[in-house]
This record gives C-alpha cells, sequence and structure tokens, in this order.
C-alpha cells in the first residue's frame, strides 16, 4: 500500500476529510504534506511526524513506516527513546518553569525538592535531549526555533522563553515556548 494510501486510511478513521484538514490540524506546510503524501517521512522533524501522529490516532513508528529507508535507519534504541521523550514531555514542559519560579522566590519550600530531580538531568543527557533556550531568558525571535504563545512575533522580535524546547540527538523535537517581552506582563506568576 501507498503511503497515500495508507495515510487515507488512517484519515477516514479519525473522521478527517481532506488533506488541507490534515494540514490544519497537524500544523504541516504544503510542502510537508505534499512530501508525507510522497512517502518523505526523513523530511520532516520528529516533533511534525509526532503531531501527525496524534492527528491520526497512530504511532509514530506507524508514521515512519511510511517511509522503508526512514524505518531501517531508527535503530531499536531510538525508538524507545522516543517512547520515553513522548511520555516525559508533560514533564519537560512544566518542570522547568517550575524550577524558574522557585529560584525566584527561595523562601518557597519547594525549593528543598530541587536536588531530589538531579537524577533526571542525567537521565535526559543518556536520552541525547538538550534544552532549547533556557526559561526566562530573553532573546530574538527564530521561527524555526520558537514557537509564539498566542499573538503572532516576527522573526528578530524580542521575547521571553516561558517553556525550554528540545534538541534530541542534534534534531529539533520541540520548540521553546515564547511570548513577546511586551506581552510578558500578562504571563507574569502563570506557569501553564
Amino acid at each position: 500500500m501507498s503511503a497515500e494510501a495508507q495515510l487515507r486510511q488512517w484519515m477516514i478513521a479519525q473522521g478527517l476529510t481532506h488533506w488541507r484538514v490534515l494540514q490544519t490540524r497537524s500544523g504541516l506546510s504544503r510542502a510537508q504534506m505534499r512530501h508525507l503524501r510522497q512517502g518523505q517521512i526523513g523530511r520532516l522533524r520528529l516533533a511534525e511526524i509526532r503531531a501527525l501522529a496524534a492527528c491520526l490516532g497512530v504511532g509514530w513508528a506507524d508514521i515512519a513506516s511510511l517511509e522503508p529507508a526512514l524505518a531501517l535507519e531508527l535503530p531499536r534504541d531510538v525508538a524507545l527513546e522516543n517512547q520515553l521523550l513522548d511520555s516525559l514531555e508533560p514533564f519537560l514542559r512544566q518542570w522547568p518553569a517550575a524550577v524558574y519560579a522557585v529560584r525566584q522566590r527561595p523562601a518557597l519550600p519547594a525549593s528543598k525538592l530541587l536536588p531530589l530531580l538531579q537524577p533526571w538531568e542525567k537521565v535526559l543527557s543518556a536520552l541525547h535531549l538538550e534544552a532549547v533556550g533556557q526559561v526566562g531568558e530573553s532573546l530574538a525571535f527564530d521561527p524555526t526555533h520558537h514557537q509564539s504563545l498566542g499573538e503572532a512575533v516576527q522573526p528578530g522580535t524580542p521575547v521571553r522563553v516561558r517553556y525550554p524546547g528540545y534538541r534530541h540527538r542534534g534534531r529539533l523535537w520541540q520548540r521553546a515556548h515564547v511570548s513577546p517581552l511586551k506581552a510578558e506582563g500578562a504571563h507574569r506568576g502563570h506557569l501553564g
């Protein structure tokens, strides 16, 4: 079965009636959709494959299997790493913001918990995961590495990192979530 035919089956199972609906819900560009329909999954980033898999109600490995050469490139340990990363995603999104809040107010009792979580840094390192941006960091918006929370932001606009992004084995896995510095006050004190 061709990649396009398999995708169509998954779309029907999810009630998605048109390619444009899949494109909108998954956040893929037209070019990425063209690559997808042609079975060129290797041209998509891992985060895009994960978003697509979520829209279609399948695992990322199912999407990767549409391009046999890509499936062969993923050794079993990388597949396991990706499953672990999927499980850790909520923690990876929220924990750095919680750490930042505690560091801003060290008198909070939660600060005593921080040393208990140091082993997580070793686990993340073993998973070949590195952060893209640090919570509270001010930098220029780069749409290839950042995702704006709410309003549209032009490249180069000053922003503050709200939640870090991540690279897995050097490949972008999640963009850092940022907010424009002028809108920063609207997010103050809110971690989620």
